[in-house]
């Protein structure tokens, strides 16, 4: 009954046996004439024909794997950070009207918007790579400014300054006496199921890296806080859910579900991102000595820090419906639990980056 109800489809398989058994490859000048547009019109995995982008036997996609290779990287561009349409109206709306990707995602209507979690790592990349140029001009900038200083010295005056005594190269290590704070926590941590040999070299290894990360924030504070932004990404990413699940605790008469409030703690927090982006981009501009120019920056970076707690209250607001009294107390102490909760991870993510990294 099947053979008689699919006469075509039998067929389609013995062809795609000769096909597969006969098959000889393509000349330049058959290549030429299959490709000369970037498509075929046949699947060049299983021979069926084309009716679109992909193929309706097998799924695999319609694309001409040899091209340019500035082609190719544009296309993974776009794959990773949803580089289209989709992602600047998504990252506009993000912006200006509270919890609407949000409600439009759980509705069902995610065709014309990047997915939550898509538009977070683009612009999580985003804000780290534009931290990642500052902090390389601001440094270039500080050498620079030392080496010009350091000209400026007359060789006499340079000749007349005391040199260091010798015991300050031998200072440069730690006082245990200063950390033993430190020492003291490393030997509370143990590994379970390990035997006590493993853990000790735990805490060896963990006491040396210690040192050396401590030595490294004495000498430089600022360029230790920005290595900690490497790890920003897996940190919120790590806090979302905990986040989540507070809202849906403290949300409990909205009988929602943990997913939704995941997507709306999803979304705030990548407008949070993007809030700090923008702020450190209008700083370099306020920053900039043109006073026209400085005092709007420094407008637009006022109006941003009052936005983002307004926003965040709107986001409540539209999201679950309800009134402006309960959601605005809901919304304080949210803002409690999420400070101390917040607080904590910081701590407990930057002691471990600190013993481990």
């Amino acid at each position: 009954m099947s053979e008689s109800a699919n006469p075509d489809h039998k067929d389609q398989h013995v062809g795609i046996d000769d096909k597969d058994s006969e098959a000889e490859p393509l000349h330049d000048e058959d290549f030429q004439n299959v490709y000369s547009d970037g498509v075929s019109n046949a699947c060049t995995n299983c021979g069926s024909n084309l009716n679109g982008h992909f193929c309706a036997i097998c799924g695999q996609p319609n694309k001409e794997i040899r091209r340019p290779f500035y082609v190719l990287l544009a296309e993974i561009l776009h794959v990773l950070l949803d580089l289209d349409g989709r992602a600047y109206r998504s990252v506009l709306f993000l912006f200006t009207r509270p919890a609407y990707l949000s409600k439009a995602y759980i509705n069902g209507q995610r065709a014309n918007y990047t997915a939550p979690l898509r538009l977070f790592l683009a612009v999580s990349i985003t804000f780290f790579i534009f931290m990642t140029v500052q902090n390389g001009f601001q440094s270039l900038r500080d050498s620079m400014n030392q080496i010009e200083a350091e000209q400026t010295l007359d060789a006499t005056t340079i000749s007349e300054t005391p040199s260091a005594p010798a015991e300050d190269d031998e200072d440069e290590g730690i006082d245990p006496e200063d950390v033993e704070w430190l020492y003291e926590l490393i030997d509370r941590i143990n590994v379970p199921f390990v035997s006590e040999q493993t853990n000790q070299s735990l805490h060896a290894v963990m006491r040396q890296q210690a040192e050396e990360n401590l030595i490294a924030v004495m000498e430089d504070p600022a360029e230790s806080a920005f290595n900690l932004l490497e790890y920003i990404t897996i940190f919120i990413l790590l806090m979302i859910p905990i986040l989540a699940f507070m809202q849906f605790v403290l949300f409990f008469l909205a009988r929602r579900y943990f997913i939704e409030h995941l997507v709306l703690t999803l979304h705030n927090h990548t407008f949070i991102v993007l809030a700090f982006l923008l702020l450190s981009l209008f700083g370099i501009f306020e920053a900039s000595g043109n006073m026209i120019v400085s005092g709007i920056a420094g407008f637009l970076n006022t109006l941003i820090v009052i936005w983002i707690p307004v926003y965040l209250l709107l986001s409540l607001k539209f999201f679950f419906g309800w009134g402006w009294w309960i959601t605005t107390f809901l919304f304080i102490v949210t803002s409690f639990a999420y400070a101390i909760a917040m607080s904590i991870g910081i701590g407990a993510f930057a002691l471990t980056m600190f013993l481990l990294s």
